[in-house]
C-alpha cells in the first residue's frame, strides 16, 4: 500500500482494525497524516500503536529532514495516551520510545523516567539491541539537559554485559560510546569484557563501531591491553576508504590519548584518508587529527599539513575554541610555518570566542603564537591574556606558565597587576607544577619587569630546587 492509498484508507475507515491501523501508522508519509490518524483513531490506540507512532515520527525526522520540534505536540498527546497503558509496554517498545525521543529531541522527563525505570527493572529479559538502543538514546538525551538516572543506566550496561557473546558489534560499541558520553563509572572489568567481545568480532565491525569503541576506551581512561587496542586500529585502517572523517579522527585521537605505539604507516594512512575527505570534515575532526599527529610525533608531508589547516581555516567561524587552539598548537608543535594571514584568521576567531574558551585553549593559543613568531595585533594578545587572568583559579600550572612565557616572548605590555595575579595563582599550585613551569614563570616575571615579593620568589625557587634534586637522584639510581 502506498502512502497515498494509506491516506485514502483513513478517510474510508472510521474504525480500522488493530492490524490495519498499525499499517496506516507505519506508512504515514507526513506529520499531518500522523496527526490525522491520532485525532481520528487515538482512542483505539494500544501501546503498540503509540510506540509505532513515536517510531514513525523519528523516521520522518531522520529521513525527510523534518524539524523535530514540529512533532512535539503530537508526542505530548501520544504520551498522554500511553500513561494508562505503560504496563503493556515490553522492553522492545520501551527502548523504541526512548530511541524515538532522542531522534526527535523530545525531552519529556516523566516519559523518559518511566521508560528507563521500567526497562531497567526488566533488563535481564531485554535483548542486547534493545538495551544498547536505550543507552544510546539516553546518552543523546543527556546532551539535551535530560538528567539521566545513572544507576538505571548502569543496570542496562550490566544486563548487556551478561549477554556480550550474543551482542553484535554495533550493540557493543553503542553501549561503550553511551557509557563514555554519559560519564558512567563502569567497573573496569565490565568495560574490558565489552571491548574484548568487540575485538573478537572486529572483522565484522563497521568503521563507526571500531572508532566509537576506541573513543570510548580513551574517554573512560580504560587500561586496554595494548594488543587489543592495536587490533581495533588495524581493523579500521583496513576499512579506511569507507570511513567518515569523524571516524578517522576519533581513531587517531584515541590512539594519541592512549599513547598507543601505532606503526607509523598505519597512522599516516589514517591521516591521508582524512586529508582526502577534508572538505567534508567538520572543524573538530580536522583539529583532532592535527592534534593527534602532533601528539604521536608524526612527520606529516608539509603539503598535507597545509591542506588540513587550510580546510579548518575555511570553517573557522563554525569552529569551537578547542578546535582553533588545537590547530594552532599542533602547527607550532610540528614546526609548521603557517601563512601569516591564515594563522591570524585562526587567532582572531578565537579572540572573538575568548569568553567561551577554557584556560588551556587560551594559553595554547598564546604559546603557539609565540612559538611560531606570529606578530599578533597587540590588543588581541592582551585580550587573550585578560581572558585567562579572569579564569586563573581554574587554570593549571602549565596554563599559567605558558601564558606568562608567551607574554614575555612577545614583549606584551601587560599591566603589572595581571602579571602578579598569574604568578599568585601559580604560587598557590607550586607543588603541582613541574620544573619547566616554575623556571618559565620566574624567567617571564623578570622579563616582564615584575619584582616578585621575596617570599613568593623563595617559595618558587625552593620547589624548583626540590624537583631538580629529585631528578638528579632518579638519574643516579638509574645508572647504578
Amino acid at each position: 500500500m502506498s502512502a497515498q492509498e494509506a491516506a485514502a484508507a483513513v478517510a474510508a475507515h472510521s474504525a480500522p482494525s488493530v492490524k490495519f491501523l498499525t499499517t496506516l501508522i507505519d506508512r504515514a508519509a507526513s506529520l499531518q497524516q500522523l496527526v490525522n490518524l491520532e485525532q481520528r483513531n487515538g482512542d483505539a490506540f494500544n501501546a503498540f500503536h503509540i510506540a509505532t507512532s513515536f517510531k514513525r515520527s523519528a523516521h520522518l525526522i531522520r529521513d525527510q529532514g523534518k524539524q523535530p520540534r514540529d512533532f512535539h505536540p503530537l508526542m505530548l498527546r501520544l504520551w498522554a495516551r500511553l500513561q494508562p497503558q505503560l504496563a503493556d509496554c515490553g522492553t522492545r517498545r520501551l527502548a523504541s520510545i526512548l530511541w524515538s525521543c532522542s531522534k526527535a529531541a523530545f525531552v519529556e522527563a516523566p516519559l523518559l523516567d518511566e521508560c528507563l525505570e521500567r526497562l531497567a527493572a526488566a533488563a535481564a529479559d531485554a535483548d542486547p539491541q534493545h538495551l544498547s538502543n536505550a543507552l544510546y538514546a539516553a546518552a543523546l538525551l543527556s546532551k539535551l539537559e535530560y538528567s539521566i538516572n545513572k544507576q538505571q543506566a548502569l543496570q542496562l550496561v550490566e544486563a548487556l554485559t551478561q549477554q556480550q557473546h550474543a551482542a553484535k558489534p554495533q550493540e557493543l560499541s553503542n553501549t561503550l560510546w553511551a557509557a563514555a558520553a554519559m560519564g558512567l563509572l563502569l567497573p573496569e572489568q565490565q568495560a574490558l569484557q565489552l571491548v574484548e567481545a568487540l575485538v573478537q568480532r572486529r572483522h565484522a565491525a563497521k568503521p563507526q563501531e571500531l572508532s566509537n569503541t576506541l573513543w570510548a576506551a580513551a574517554t573512560m581512561g580504560l587500561r586496554l591491553p595494548e594488543q587489543q587496542a592495536l587490533q581495533l586500529v588495524e581493523a579500521l585502517v583496513q576499512q579506511r576508504q569507507a570511513a567518515k572523517p569523524q571516524e578517522l579522527s576519533s581513531t587517531l585521537w584515541a590512539a594519541a590519548t592512549m599513547r598507543l605505539p601505532l606503526p607509523k604507516q598505519q597512522a599516516l594512512q589514517l591521516v591521508e584518508a582524512l586529508t582526502q575527505q577534508r572538505q567534508a570534515a567538520k572543524p573538530q575532526a580536522l583539529s583532532n587529527t592535527l592534534w593527534a599527529a602532533a601528539t604521536l610525533g608524526l612527520l606529516l608531508p608539509f603539503e598535507q599539513l597545509q591542506q588540513l589547516v587550510e580546510a579548518l581555516t575555511q570553517q573557522r567561524r563554525a569552529a569551537k575554541p578547542q578546535a582553533l587552539s588545537n590547530t594552532l598548537w599542533a602547527a607550532a608543535t610540528m614546526g609548521l610555518l603557517l601563512p601569516k594571514q591564515e594563522a591570524l584568521h585562526l587567532v582572531e576567531s578565537l579572540v572573538q570566542r575568548r569568553q567561551a574558551a577554557k584556560p588551556q585553549e587560551l594559553s595554547n593559543t598564546l604559546w603557539a603564537a609565540a612559538t611560531m613568531g606570529l606578530r599578533l595585533p597587540e590588543h588581541q594578545a592582551l585580550q587573550l591574556v585578560e581572558a585567562l587572568v579572569q579564569q586563573r583559579h581554574a587554570a593549571n600550572p602549565q596554563n599559567l606558565s605558558n601564558t606568562l612565557w608567551a607574554a614575555a616572548i612577545m614583549r606584551l605590555p601587560l599591566p603589572a597587576q595581571q602579571v602578579q595575579q598569574l604568578v599568585d595563582a601559580l604560587v598557590q599550585q607550586r607543588h603541582a607544577a613541574n620544573s619547566q613551569n616554575l623556571s618559565s614563570t620566574l624567567w617571564a616575571a623578570a622579563t616582564l619587569g615584575l619584582r616578585l615579593p621575596q617570599q613568593q620568589a623563595q617559595q618558587l625557587v625552593e620547589v624548583l630546587a626540590e624537583l631538580r634534586q629529585a631528578g638528579s637522584q632518579q638519574v643516579l639510581v638509574s645508572t647504578l
